[in-house]
């Protein structure tokens, strides 16, 4: 029997995540994770992140990651599942344990839904800092990504463009998680790098294409992510990227 919507509502937002009636919602909860239905699927793992317990993480935190990088899971669950277990890692990271999924996951990077990278990302920057050389991969991916957006014209993200800057919340969530490492030792992946953050400086540069508040702040937000990962880059005595771009 699957939960109604009015039973997730009343489990996530009056059931206390300590509360002895967890273990016997956890069934129902099962159930709806295995029915394949995206509805039921996505209320699930929204209730699951929402109470957050220990309990559901012993619970699920093994099943949400199968989930997360199944080939026939719908990009609106797996953007559900993302975020789902980010909060049961922040809850209980000795419960979430990547192992074989490692992979898979950082390759959502490469997934054609903008919605299912975002989610994705955050997850990704979060098992990063516990665990960086787990996802180092994810450095080469997370700079080809980034690449495509800040070379691509708008009308090429068009439905993911804010106010003329295209995916601007992506590209900085992806500046973020290259802050997680060293610079990368591919010359090609370092190189196009260097190509996206000389491309991102001369943007903030170039005449606002609107005079709206949020076209400046989008802007404003890539360029403060990009210098915070120049001087993270420098600050490591490594090559030093400043000096690449002639600054």
């Amino acid at each position: 029997m699957c939960l109604s919507v009015q039973g997730y509502l009343f489990i996530s937002v009056l059931v206390n995540s300590n509360s002895e009636l967890i273990r016997l919602i956890n069934n129902a909860i099962k159930n709806d994770l295995s029915s394949r239905n995206p509805t039921f699927m996505c209320l699930a793992l929204h209730c699951i992140a929402n109470v957050g317990s220990r309990e559901m993480a012993e619970a699920f935190a093994s099943e949400i990651p199968r989930i997360l990088v199944a080939g026939d899971t719908m990009d609106s669950v797996k953007q559900s599942a993302a975020l789902c277990l980010l909060r049961l890692y922040k809850t209980s990271p000795d419960l979430v344990l990547m192992g074989e999924w490692t992979s898979r996951v950082v390759h959502l990077l490469n997934d054609q839904h903008m919605g299912v990278v975002t989610a994705a990302i955050s997850l990704i920057t979060c098992l990063s800092q516990k665990n960086p050389d787990e996802f180092k991969t994810c450095v080469s991916l997370a700079v080809s990504r980034l690449s495509r957006i800040v070379s691509s014209a708008s009308t090429d993200l068009q439905d993911y463009t804010y106010y003329f800057v295209p995916a601007p919340w992506l590209s900085c969530k992806l500046l973020r998680l290259l802050q997680c490492y060293p610079p990368p030792e591919d010359g090609a992946v370092k190189g196009r790098l260097v190509e996206c953050l000389e491309t991102i400086l001369n943007k903030a540069q170039e005449p606002p294409k609107s005079k709206k508040v949020q076209h400046s702040n989008a802007k404003n937000a890539i360029l403060f992510e990009a210098i915070s990962l120049i001087i993270h880059y420098d600050s490591l005595n490594d090559l030093i990227f400043l000096r690449e771009m002639h600054y």
